[in-house]
């Protein structure tokens, strides 16, 4: 009995998976500002870009965490330390993404294969990667739930039920 509808992974590009409709933010923004986009939008990485479009860098649910135990100690010291200045700790809100962000991201492009991009975001034990074009613009973003939806969906769509899902999805 033979497979219909046979779908190759490694065919799928990444510009068939990302979210074209991404969130962003830009340099002179500060942290409370990245906390209020990624609350209200449910969403873990804001990608940095200049007033043109270009990214820079992203900012991330994990950057925020770091940032936050970073005050907890500044706290902590100053509880232990009573001749402390209060003018010596640092206002976490007024960071700026700039200061924050990772800069020069791990990006793909849009016509990169899926399975690539997945290695790529493996290598660097990245969740979030943002996709540009030629020129350094971001168009999109492909996070790991991307590829996890993506993989269910082959598998659940066209998986062969006479043999293996994996290899009827071509992992």
């Amino acid at each position: 009995m033979g497979c219909k509808n046979r779908v190759d992974l490694s065919e799928v590009r990444v510009l068939e998976v990302m979210t074209r409709d991404v969130t962003t933010i830009r340099l002179d923004e500060n942290v409370h500002r990245a906390m209020e986009l990624m609350i209200d939008q449910r969403i873990a990485a804001l990608p940095v870009v200049n007033h043109a479009g270009v990214c820079l860098g992203i900012v991330t649910r994990s950057d925020l965490s770091e940032l936050f135990l970073q005050l907890d100690d500044q706290f902590e010291q100053l509880a232990q330390a009573p001749w402390s200045d209060l003018g010596g700790l640092s206002d976490g809100f007024r960071t700026s993404v700039r200061e924050l962000m990772s800069n020069n991201p791990v990006v793909a492009r849009l016509e990169d294969r899926l399975v690539d991009s997945a290695n790529l975001m493996s290598q660097h034990a990245l969740h979030h990667l943002p996709i540009v074009n030629e020129s350094g613009y971001l168009v999109g973003i492909l996070s790991s739930l991307d590829i996890v939806n993506t993989v269910a969906k082959l598998a659940s769509t066209s998986a062969c039920r006479c043999s293996s899902t994996t290899h009827a999805i071509g992992l």
